[in-house]
């Protein structure tokens, strides 16, 4: 009876280089590494198989089987890890990243946006790899319509942006769901602020006016109603800007 070796042989390329699992060099000499994801057998192609090896004449320059296996490894290995990541551990990972090299109120901001975000359970315990540009924004529109300040939603967006920007550029995600313009999304949202009405201003100002503590600082309320000043503008004015 004759015995069959042939599951122990290992393949060869043409200069006697064993070849590894998912790698072939067909008839022409270019190499081809083959790979599965999701089900889906995947290839990719090159003429040179090390980096090092040199181009054949006539070849259009490329970057070696090997080098792209790397690339591709660290692709799925990425997505094997964010396939179970939720977009509240994203953001926290990401803080814990900043944690040490941000300030002391920085920190403490980024710990109040990110109580504000688990608000949002719904869109927290949400993985990362299914979050789309419909379900970022309309978290901001369901955030802002439930009466969070533009600050706090400026807070959010502060943790939130960058924690996916990060995600994306090391491939734990394909496609970047923050990708918008954030400022043209709630600006549409937020409505006009109401201003006072005169009466309502009069009434402000005779009750500064009248008080015992406030009434030191009615001077410069007044002016601010009736100029339009900013407050560093008011803080920064002297009497030879003042022309009567």
């Amino acid at each position: 009876m004759k015995n069959d070796n042939t599951k122990n042989v290992k393949r060869k390329d043409k200069k006697g280089r064993v070849l590894c699992t998912g790698e072939t060099q067909q008839p022409d000499g270019r190499y081809r590494y083959s790979y599965t994801v999701n089900g889906k057998q995947k290839s990719f192609y090159s003429w040179r198989l090390e980096k090092t090896d040199r181009l054949p004449t006539g070849k259009r320059e490329c970057v070696s089987l090997r080098e792209q296996e790397l690339e591709i490894q660290k692709l799925i290995n990425a997505n094997v890890n964010a396939n179970n990541m939720t977009v509240e551990q994203l953001v926290e990972n990401y803080l814990k990243i900043r944690k040490s090299s941000v300030k002391r109120s920085t920190a403490k901001n980024h710990k109040y946006a990110l109580k504000l975000l688990k608000k949002n359970p719904a869109f927290c315990k949400k993985k990362i790899v299914d979050i789309q540009i419909t379900d970022a924004k309309n978290f901001f529109i369901d955030f802002a319509e439930n009466g969070a300040t533009y600050s706090n939603l400026l807070m959010v967006k502060g943790i939130v942006f960058p924690a996916f920007r990060n995600a994306y550029e090391d491939r734990l995600i394909m496609t970047n769901p923050m990708a918008f313009s954030f400022s043209k999304l709630i600006k549409g949202t937020l409505g006009e602020t109401p201003s006072l009405t005169e009466e309502q201003m009069n009434k402000f100002l005779d009750f500064i006016k009248n008080d015992s503590l406030l009434g030191r600082y009615y001077s410069p309320i007044y002016i601010l109603f009736h100029t339009g000043l900013r407050i560093s503008e008011l803080c920064g004015l002297v009497l030879q800007d003042v022309d009567f």
